[in-house]
């Protein structure tokens, strides 16, 4: 984002945070009462700047707030082809910008250019040049149908033809993702380069050698990882046929037999109480712990509901209640107990300091943007020693 355009946002974001009716809204652009506008609504004040910036003009033709997006693609196409540029060489940053998957959809702006707007000199082209920011540079993808198949594979297959969860669409995208960085560390190329070819039995299992001694993955997450790697193998080999050589391929590559451990069958509320009394309170990480696993105790969570929790999925009425969204989509209310409401309020000085209880931002943070993850939350040392000796025998 450019600096005065930063600047403006900071403006408005004042302006409307000093607004008594829009201090509770979780909106950028609240409506009055902290809701959010509909389209009509923008589409309407649209309209009214349009005539107030043409008064006395009669028969206006109808313009569209999507119409600045296409105005702002013919600018940057016409700056680029002042400067002499490959518009071509030039369209996947375009692309990268305004979120276009197929590139076909960022050539559509290249025909709509006329002849009078290649030298435009109603385009402020210094202000255009800080608006848009430094991506990537992006050569030509070697292997298309790599990479279209793995979107569809995301973005359409399961979350409509196999009705897939969030969390089960976000583990194969991990596992594809984690995939491609290895491969392309592996093969010492850029990402666009990464091809079907590369994919073949050796790369493969030299990935998931990796995560067991690089990662520290246990046997089940690499069985995981190789099983959504197999899976999309067996999406591309129905859609593509040209791909059933690879997938063939990988069908070699046996799951990794699981060595049994021993677990614990149940706890006793003395065990527990144990458990709970472990983290270091008087650290950040030690409430932060402390106050997950009495959450998930009071909750009956699974460890994916409670990473997934937001702020405004706890609610703190007459009666605190925590909302989860659990397989399959499924929402449950949860009631808290008053104890477990004292420890919120804590830890939420700690994590979430006047911050707004209606915000999407995750109650759970790994540092001070990013979410926690299962895998974090679920692994500390410390409270496996404390769990250990529990394992031996059955807490009465």
């Amino acid at each position: 984002m450019s600096d005065d355009m930063l600047s403006l946002c900071r403006k408005y974001d004042a302006v409307s945070a000093a607004a008594t009716s829009f201090r509770q809204s979780e909106y950028f652009f609240p409506a009055p009462g902290g809701n959010c506008y509909s389209r009509n609504a923008f589409s309407q004040m649209f309209q009214q700047c349009w005539k107030a910036a043409n008064p006395g003009i009669h028969n206006l033709p109808r313009v569209r707030v999507y119409d600045l997006r296409h105005r702002f693609a013919s600018a940057v196409l016409n700056r680029w082809t002042d400067e002499k540029r490959d518009l071509y060489a030039m369209l996947p940053y375009l692309r990268a910008y305004m979120g276009h998957y197929d590139l076909s959809a960022t050539e559509h702006y290249i025909h709509l250019l006329t002849d009078n707007l290649v030298k435009s000199s109603g385009v402020f082209w210094a202000a255009m040049e800080s608006i848009i920011p430094e991506v990537e540079k992006m050569s030509k993808i070697a292997d298309e149908t790599l990479f279209k198949l793995i979107h569809d594979f995301l973005v359409i297959y399961l979350p409509t033809q196999r009705n897939s969860s969030p969390n089960t669409i976000r583990a194969y995208k991990t596992s594809l993702e984690m995939l491609l960085d290895f491969i392309k560390e592996y093969n010492q190329t850029s990402l666009s380069k990464v091809t079907f070819r590369m994919l073949d039995r050796k790369a493969v299992s030299a990935f998931l050698t990796y995560l067991e001694a690089e990662k520290r993955c246990c046997i089940s997450t690499r069985n995981h990882r190789l099983k959504c790697i197999k899976a999309f193998l067996k999406y591309a080999a129905m859609v593509e046929p040209s791909t059933v050589i690879y997938q063939a391929e990988l069908s070699k590559i046996p799951l990794k037999k699981e060595i049994a451990s021993p677990s614990v069958e149940y706890m006793s509320e003395n065990a527990v109480s144990i458990l709970l009394k472990e983290p270091d309170t008087s650290q950040k990480l030690g409430i932060r712990s402390q106050f997950f696993m009495i959450l998930a105790y009071d909750t009956g969570a699974r460890v994916q509901e409670l990473v997934d929790l937001r702020l405004r999925d706890i609610r703190l009425g007459k009666t605190p209640t925590a909302i989860l969204s659990g397989k399959g989509g499924k929402v449950r209310s949860v009631p808290l107990m008053k104890a477990t409401v004292q420890h919120l309020s804590r830890y939420l000085s700690v994590f979430h300091h006047q911050e707004n209880m209606l915000s999407d931002r995750p109650l759970f943070l790994y540092d001070q943007t990013r979410r926690s993850t299962a895998s974090v939350l679920r692994w500390n040392p410390q409270m496996d020693e404390t769990v250990w000796p529990l394992r031996k025998r059955k807490v009465q």
